[in-house]
């Protein structure tokens, strides 16, 4: 589970930098959540486990449930640009989520 998570927070950052237009790197993430960032790279690369806290400090940042967080599956919103079980790049995925969730103005520009 702590590799999947780990996969999970760097999506995350991802849509973030996406969705502001601000790349958010581990050490931007780090120091928001009050923790370095080689401690944040061993949480991405699941060497080490997130703690609750950790975990309910990336719900608020990222503001999502916790329970979002901790679902490693993609949305059903997502099956929709997969094949089986094999999904498409994971860059394009954060496009279509980030395509959803834009207005409809912002999406003619």
């Amino acid at each position: 589970m702590s590799k999947k998570l780990g996969l999970k927070i760097k999506q995350l950052r991802s849509e973030y930098g996406f969705k502001t237009g601000n790349k958010i790197t581990q050490k931007d993430l780090a120091d928001k959540l009050s923790i370095s960032r080689s401690y944040l790279g061993d949480i991405e690369s699941g060497r080490t486990p997130a703690s609750d806290e950790i975990i309910h400090k990336l719900a608020k940042i990222f503001e999502i449930d916790e329970s979002e967080l901790l679902n490693l599956k993609y949305s059903d919103a997502d099956d929709n640009i997969s094949e089986g079980n094999n999904f498409m790049d994971d860059d394009l995925v954060i496009i279509e989520r980030a395509r959803k969730k834009m207005s409809e103005k912002d999406k003619e520009k």
